[in-house]
């Protein structure tokens, strides 16, 4: 994928927790070790489903979860915004 095409598809904040599974609608972020902005999570039952290419970041721990956490959400809303301007 190149130009347009990496950009492409639905972005989505979510949270990893200790085994694996992804979460979307965490309430505590601080119960998830790690926090992502990822695309396409269609058929994803787990972070192992989802490729390095559809990992836009992952957060590095240096704020406070719940900070990282809506960080993470502003980012994905902020790209699907500009994704659908642009169609």
């Amino acid at each position: 994928m190149t130009g347009p095409d990496l950009m492409s598809g639905v972005w989505t904040a979510i949270t990893v927790d200790e085994t694996g599974g992804i979460h979307t609608d965490t309430a505590n972020p601080a119960e998830h070790p790690r926090i992502m902005v990822v695309r396409a999570l269609l058929g994803a039952a787990d972070v192992y489903d989802i490729q390095d290419q559809q990992v836009l970041y992952e957060a590095q721990g240096w704020k406070e979860p719940a900070i990282e956490w809506e960080e993470a959400q502003a980012v994905a809303a902020a790209l699907n915004q500009v994704q659908e301007a642009s169609r």
